[in-house]
């Protein structure tokens, strides 16, 4: 058995893949159980927490299949923003594989037909809620508390409805 690297997601990640995992017509995709295990094993921070270099749902990743060759840049992103040039669904095997790996990992992952993928993580290019947090001066208010308080209120959108819980 190959050891796998170790991964980090965040609980807002965990949280709404889980919830996509949970409907039967997601249930029977092929490898659905590989991404399930790969989400038992992660290691889970809160968004505010992620270290940079970490692909995270929503974040543009360069990487490379090592069994290839092969050179790619994709932006990660759940099933209803897949289909658009330069995006991956996370639940597509090459979506899975690349969840919670940071630069320099690689990771071998079994694709239905009995091909196997060796993705390496190149570079994160973006990592968008990191950025808002990161991009704080920490001098006037705004920038030292308003990007914290808008990635607390991103958190705050409720996957089943995309309603904004406005109460907490």
């Amino acid at each position: 058995m190959d050891t796998q690297p170790a991964i980090t997601v965040s609980s807002l990640d965990l949280q709404r893949i889980e919830q996509l995992l949970r409907a039967d017509a997601v249930r029977r995709l092929p490898g659905i159980d590989a991404l399930q295990a790969e989400l038992d094993r992660a290691n889970v921070v809160e968004p505010v927490d992620m270290p940079a270099g970490i692909v995270t749902m929503n974040s543009t990743v360069r990487f490379c299949d090592d069994a290839s060759g092969d050179k790619h840049e994709l932006t990660l992103v759940y099933p209803d923003g897949a289909g658009a040039p330069g995006t991956v669904s996370v639940l597509a095997p090459t979506g899975s594989a690349l969840l919670g790996l940071s630069v320099g990992q690689s990771i071998a992952w079994q694709v239905p037909g009995g091909r196997k993928l060796q993705l390496r993580v190149l570079e994160v290019v973006r990592q968008h809620m990191r950025f808002f947090v990161g991009e704080s001066c920490g001098i006037c208010v705004p920038c030292r508390a308003g990007n914290t308080v808008l990635l607390s209120t991103v958190e705050r959108i409720q996957p089943a409805d995309n309603a904004l819980d406005l109460q907490r």
